[in-house]
This record gives C-alpha cells, sequence and structure tokens, in this order.
C-alpha cells in the first residue's frame, strides 16, 4: 500500500511538473514591437500653413506670401504641396516701354513639398523644406495682388519656369495643435525668358515665419 501511495504521489509531481512546463511554453505572450513604415501609433497627420518671407528680386527688396498643405507620415515627414506669391511691386527698368505707366515684375510659384521633420516630440526643433514645382513671371503696368479689382491689366511679357527650393526651418511647438517656424531658403529658378530678366534676377534667399495649424 504504500509504494502505491509513493507511486502515485510521484506520478501526481512529475504531472504537475509537466503541466507546470506545457504552460510556460505556450502561455501567451505581449506581442513583441514590430517597426514598420505604415505603423499605427498615430502617426499620420497634417497642417495648413501660411508663410511671410522676405526676399530680394531683381535687386529690390520684395515679400512672398504663401503657405503649405501637407499630409504628415510618422511624425518624420510632410509631404504635399506649397505655393508662394508677390504682393510687393518691383519695378522694371524699361527703356522700351509701350505702355503708358511704368511696368513691374509679377512673381508667383509652387509645386511639390517634401520635408524630414527631426525632433519633432522637443519643443524646439528643426526640419529640412524643399520645393520643386514650377512658376510665371511676367511684366504688367497693373500688379495682380496689389490691385486685384483692376479689371484692364496689359501683360508686356511673361514666362514660365522651373523652380527648386531647399532651405532650414525651426519649429518651436507652441501647444498641441499649433506650431511657430522660422527659417530661411534659396529659390532656384531656371529656364525663365522674361525680357530684360535673367534667371538669377528672380532666384534668391528668402527669411522668414509661419504658423502651422493641424494634427501633429
Amino acid at each position: 500500500m504504500k509504494k502505491l501511495i509513493l507511486a502515485f504521489t510521484l506520478m501526481l509531481t512529475w504531472g504537475m511538473a509537466i503541466s507546470q512546463e506545457t504552460e510556460v511554453i505556450y502561455s501567451s505572450k505581449e506581442p513583441r514591437e514590430m517597426k514598420t513604415l505604415m505603423s499605427s501609433d498615430g502617426g499620420f497627420g497634417g497642417h495648413l500653413s501660411v508663410n511671410v518671407r522676405g526676399t530680394e528680386v531683381y535687386e529690390e527688396s520684395a515679400i512672398l506670401v504663401g503657405g503649405e498643405l501637407v499630409f504628415t507620415l510618422n511624425h518624420a515627414l510632410n509631404i504635399g504641396v506649397a505655393g508662394y506669391g508677390m504682393p510687393s511691386k518691383v519695378e522694371f527698368n524699361d527703356t522700351e516701354n509701350y505702355f503708358d505707366d511704368p511696368l513691374n515684375i509679377e512673381l508667383g510659384y509652387g509645386g511639390f513639398f517634401l520635408e524630414p521633420v527631426f525632433f519633432d516630440q522637443e519643443v524646439v526643433h528643426f526640419s529640412v523644406p524643399i520645393l520643386i514645382g514650377g512658376g510665371w513671371s511676367g511684366l504688367s503696368d497693373r500688379s495682380f495682388l496689389s490691385d486685384p479689382y483692376n479689371d484692364v491689366i496689359r501683360v508686356a511679357d511673361e514666362t514660365v519656369f522651373f523652380v527648386f527650393e531647399p532651405g532650414l526651418n525651426m519649429e518651436v511647438n507652441l501647444v498641441r495643435n499649433v506650431k511657430l517656424t522660422a527659417g530661411g531658403s534659396y529659390r532656384y529658378i531656371n529656364g525663365s525668358d522674361l525680357r530684360g530678366v535673367s534667371d538669377d534676377d528672380l532666384s534668391g534667399f528668402s527669411f522668414g515665419a509661419g504658423i502651422r495649424v493641424g494634427w501633429f
């Protein structure tokens, strides 16, 4: 009888050990972290921005006003469109002007916008905006942006061009859905064919600030 009790005890102990081992082997564990390009950790967003820049066009000081409409991927990359126009008046020196009024240089451009963002969770961080696209420039006797209600705007000459504008921005997380930006860029223009105005006259550095509102 003692032998049977001892054998039963040994079998029960062995069975419990196997059961415990099986539980360890087949127990559910927390899924390991997997980093993917399309992660589902809330890394999608977007913003609308308004920017004002100071620049130089045709060796005269000018202002560019524009903005961006972008989609944010994984908190690290902004992809979208951007565009700028020049509301300030830049007079064109023309000795062969057939109009009664002096001519002004008009400028506007836009295109695809790409912007890597670094350390976006920090209060102050930076980004590298890049704009690639095209634009239009012309010589007119009235400014399109400064005199929008004038129905008679005569254009003496006009051209289209390619534009490439890389830059560097500093961003400040003001509140959860609002960022302030400040930075500079270089506007490289190629292929313009405006009378008396070269690509270099339309190209130049820009410095300014802006505000971004969206879901970051």
